[in-house]
């Protein structure tokens, strides 16, 4: 267990809940999402924090050169 949650919420509203965040996730970046889920998988096996933030600044800066990164930065910052 890593002690990662994202919204508590009652049980009630957890279908409605989480449908929205699924969908949330959904219109973004398959790239992003895949490369989000490799380095968290892949910092988990690190032995120090220091190793996990050197791995994980390596693949964002690496990344950032991909193709979906760019248009996303090119539209945040024009806000289209």
């Amino acid at each position: 267990m890593y002690g990662l949650i994202n919204k508590a919420v009652p049980m009630e509203s957890l279908e409605t809940e989480t449908m929205a965040l699924a969908k949330k996730i959904s219109n973004k970046s398959k790239f992003a999402i895949q490369l989000g889920k490799e380095m968290f998988y892949n910092q988990l096996k690190c032995d120090h924090l220091e190793d996990a933030y050197d791995f994980a600044t390596e693949r964002i800066a690496a990344n950032f050169q991909h193709d979906d990164a760019k248009k996303g930065i090119s539209s945040f910052v024009n806000k289209t």
